[in-house]
């Protein structure tokens, strides 16, 4: 009989031509935590209970996964809630700090001095619309 060295042990690779030119070839494929229930009966021969426990090692495994997704979930979520609350406290200050200005601005040309009121006037202008325009850009990219 001819024998070859096998990757797989006990198993015996037969010479084709001997046996009629046919060869025959089984494999079985799984992908996932649990096995089938051939194997798992298998495994319950070999160790009575093994199969309960590969079935809760892979309920575990699923529930802690479930956990982590929900956990790094709301850890976006509440940064998100972060930086929408960053932005409003920045827009308000903004808007506190556009107000002193203008008064101050309204201030000077009371006091005579039209020219400088109209300069800071411009200033917060074109300050407020390169904010916006500036943070439009920023928002595009991310």
């Amino acid at each position: 009989m001819d024998r070859r060295e096998s990757p797989i042990p006990n198993q015996q690779h037969r010479n084709p031509e001997k046996n009629g030119g046919v060869l025959a070839t089984h494999m079985q494929y799984h992908q996932g935590p649990i096995p089938p229930a051939s194997e798992l009966q298998r495994y319950n021969e070999i160790n009575p209970g093994f199969a309960d426990r590969i079935i809760s090692m892979a309920e575990r495994e699923q529930k802690a996964r479930l956990e982590l997704n929900l956990s790094s979930s709301e850890k976006v979520f509440e940064i998100e809630k972060n930086k929408v609350s960053i932005t409003k406290r920045g827009q308000w200050f903004a808007l506190v700090i556009v107000i002193f200005i203008l008064l101050f601005a309204s201030f000077v040309a009371y006091l005579g001095y039209a020219n400088a009121a109209a300069g800071l006037v411009g200033a917060v202008v074109v300050g407020v619309i390169v904010s916006f325009v500036g943070g439009k850009k920023r928002e595009a990219e991310s």
